[in-house]
Parts: C-alpha cells; structure tokens; sequence
C-alpha cells in the first residue's frame, strides 16, 4: 500500500486521487482521506460521475459530491472532531451546518424534558436539574468548540440551557430549605453551574443576582453544631413577633430561649458571631415590649382644640383616678426592671450593648423615681480558698541517751552517798540509782 501511495501520488489524477482516497479509509486516517476528497470532487467533481458511469443519467457538482462524501463520513467518525484540523472554508462550513443542528436540537430536547418535571415537587426539580447538567455537559462542549461564545446560536442555547439549570436549583431549594439542612449548598452548586454556562448579559446577571441572594442566606445560616437550638429559637420568635407588645410575652422570650442559648453558647463560645447575634436579636426583641409598654401606660389622653393647642384630659381626672394610674405605671416599671434583669444575663453584641445601657439606665432612673428597689441579688461565687495552713511543728522528743546519762549520774552521787554515809558499799548505790535512771527514763519517753 506504501509503494501503491507513492505511485499514485507522482501524478494528480482523477483515478489516482481516487485510489488515495481509498487507501487513506482503509488505514482509518479521515483527515488525509477528507483532504483528498476536497482535491479530488473539487478538480474532477464535474465529470466524476461520467467517469465511473458513462451511461449514468445522474447529475451532481463537485460541491454536491464533497457534501455527500462528508455525510457517509460522519457515519463512520465523530464529524465535530474533524475542525480541529485544517480545512477549507466550504468543507467546514458543511461540517458546522451537519453537527451544529444536531448538538442544538439535543440540548433542546432535554431542556424541554426538565421544564415539564412538576416545579413544586423538590426533589424531582433537583433530580431533574442534575440530569440536565449530565445530558447536555458534552453537546454543549462538542458545540463550543464548533462555535464562538459570541456566536448568536451558541449564545441563545446556552442561556436556554442556563436557566433551566437555575430554575431547577431555585424550584429545589425553596421547597426543600426547611426540611434538608443541606438543600441550600446543593442549590447553590447547580445554581453555580448554570452561571458558568450561560453566555448572553441578562443571563449573566440573573445567575449573579440568584447566586447573591443564596449566599447571603447561607451566610445567615447557623454552624451546624447549633441547628437544633437555632429552630427552636425561630419557632419562640415566630409566636412572640405575633403577639402584642407586652412585657409578659418579653418575660416568655427570654425563658424559653436561655437554654437554647446557653447550649449554642458552651458549644460555640461567648465570642461567636453567630451566638451573638442571635443573642443580640432575642434581647432586641425582648427590649422592644419593654419599651413599648413603659411610654404606652405613661401616655396621656391629648386632645387638640380648634385654636392649634392641645389639651391633656388627665388634668381633670380626681385624685383617685391619678392615683390609681400611677400606680399602674409603677407597676409596669417594677415588671419591666425585673424583665430587665432578666436580659442583664444574655449576651450582646458590642454595638447594641450601649443601646441597650441607656435604656436601662433610663428605666433605673424611673424606679429611683418611684421607690422601686433595682438591687439585683445574685449568686456570690464560690470562695476562693487560700493556702493550706501548715501545721504546726511537732515538738522534738528529748535525746533519750542524754537524759538516762544525767539521771544515773545524779541518781548513782545521790544514792551511792546516802548508802555510803550509812556504812555501805558506794559500788552498790551505783547499781541501785542505774535501775533507778531506768524507770525514771522509760516513764518520761
């Protein structure tokens, strides 16, 4: 076959090029094969027919031929990889018409499959997102080699494909956030996907709008070692944001959340930001009620008169109608210092620490005021026990050995000289003062 190629390419001919040709398909090398088919249908395209027929009543141009040439071809290799090499212009314009529908029509049809999965069912919105992104990955890869991102064809499937993409990532995380802790990360990787994909502007910027939007939920999202504790708070938030501005519900805030706070708080630490925060928004919350109920009790009933004034009805009332109401606001003060007192526990983020101070403060002065007592007891820490004390030394024995010498001295000088006076033997009140030093030792050891 080397030779046979060598032979036929001395000389450029119909036969000759035909031959190639063959010879180039039967070794599976397409590129060569396609490059000598443009040779041949262009030079010889015209009598091509008559030669292999003479007799034949078909008609067809050279162009008409390569075309045909190029979709048999097709059957046999993956027509899209053969533009990565060096073609004429017309060639690869065929071969762009032939795959790019094709690809168009492929990724279509599968967005179309996407957009009829029920769009209030999660799960299948997710699943059916994820299908998507596998189906299409390598067409639309296959046509982005083929075309330009600019290109008008590649643009308008592109973004097709993207946004469907995205809405499934929407559709699924709006109905799966409060029942899968993991639903918004899934989201925002199929949200994510869909950005790298779509290729026109306002494709562009919806992607970037929804894909902000997710973070700044997921960055409100609570660590997951507090997750438990962070819906039981919401839940406590959600009944108390329905109910009037009293400070009892305030009082009820407080209790319920604590120990979910103080749980979040030892895993946590003090310092988290998220602890905070949410420790922060109880207060605030708490703060609101106590607020709210101290200036509506101290309000008087103002009506405005004819010539631009006002007029304070509580300046009629009898003594016993303004005794009786300050003591409603005496009351309402006592029950909001000891809510107060109450919020003194919880932990606050600096900045709102100093307004919640002048609150207080504020309410403090309004108990000094009326005789409240704002003394708050709480529990003296344990003390702090101080340096074991050291016993005090032992007194030290006598020497025993010192104490039997001068004992038997004095003992045997003693005796031996009363025995001696006496008319006895002095060696004999030596033994007597030695048994003597003996028992007066031992009782004193």
């Amino acid at each position: 076959m080397v030779e046979a190629k060598n032979f036929w390419s001395r000389q450029e001919s119909l036969s000759s090029l035909q031959n190639q040709l063959v010879c180039y398909l039967i070794e599976k090398k397409f590129y060569t094969a396609l490059r000598t088919a443009e040779a041949l249908y262009k030079k010889y395209g015209d009598t091509y027919i008559n030669k292999v027929d003479a007799n034949s009543t078909l008609q067809m141009t050279g162009t008409e031929l390569l075309h045909l040439f190029i979709d048999s071809l097709g059957t046999e290799v993956e027509m899209h990889k053969l533009l990565g090499y060096e073609l004429g212009e017309e060639t690869k314009a065929y071969i762009c018409s032939q795959t790019i529908g094709p690809l168009i029509s492929k990724i279509s049809s599968e967005v179309e499959k996407s957009k009829k999965v029920d769009h209030k069912d999660p799960d299948a919105r997710k699943e059916a997102g994820q299908k998507l992104i596998v189906a299409t990955k390598e067409p639309l890869q296959q046509l982005k080699d083929i075309l330009s991102i600019s290109d008008s064809q590649y643009s308008m499937i592109a973004d097709k494909l993207g946004m469907e993409i995205l809405q499934c990532g929407i559709d699924y995380f709006i109905g799966a956030k409060d029942k899968d802790d993991d639903a918004p990360f899934t989201s925002m990787k199929i949200l994510k996907y869909a950005d790298t994909i779509v290729a026109g502007s306002i494709a562009k910027e919806r992607c970037k709008d929804q894909i902000k939007q997710l973070q700044i939920y997921i960055d409100n999202l609570p660590p997951k070692e507090a997750i438990a504790e962070d819906k039981a708070i919401k839940a406590a938030l959600g009944k108390f944001v329905k109910l009037p501005d009293k400070i009892s519900h305030a009082v009820t805030l407080l209790n319920e959340t604590a120990p979910h706070l103080q749980s979040i708080k030892k895993k946590l630490g003090y310092s988290n930001v998220y602890y905070l925060k949410i420790s922060t928004q109880i207060v605030g919350n708490a703060l609101h009620n106590v607020v709210e109920e101290v200036n509506a009790v101290q309000q008087g009933n103002v009506i405005e008169l004819d010539n631009g004034l006002s007029f304070d009805l509580d300046t009629l009332m009898s003594p016993e109608d303004r005794r009786a109401k300050y003591n409603r606001i005496k009351s309402t003060v006592h029950e909001a210092w000891n809510a107060t007192t109450l919020m003194d526990e919880f932990d606050m983020e600096a900045g709102f620490k100093s307004h919640y101070n002048e609150n207080r403060n504020t309410l403090k002065s309004m108990c000094n005021q009326m005789g409240i007592s704002t003394y708050v007891s709480r529990p003296l820490p344990p003390p702090n026990p101080g340096p074991t004390p050291t016993p005090p030394p032992e007194p030290k024995k006598p020497n025993g050995c010192i104490i039997a010498i001068i004992v038997y001295i004095i003992a045997s000088v003693v005796i031996g000289g009363i025995i001696a006076a006496n008319g006895g033997d002095f060696a004999v009140g030596f033994i007597i003062a030695g048994i003597i030093a003996l028992i007066i030792l031992r009782g004193i050891l």
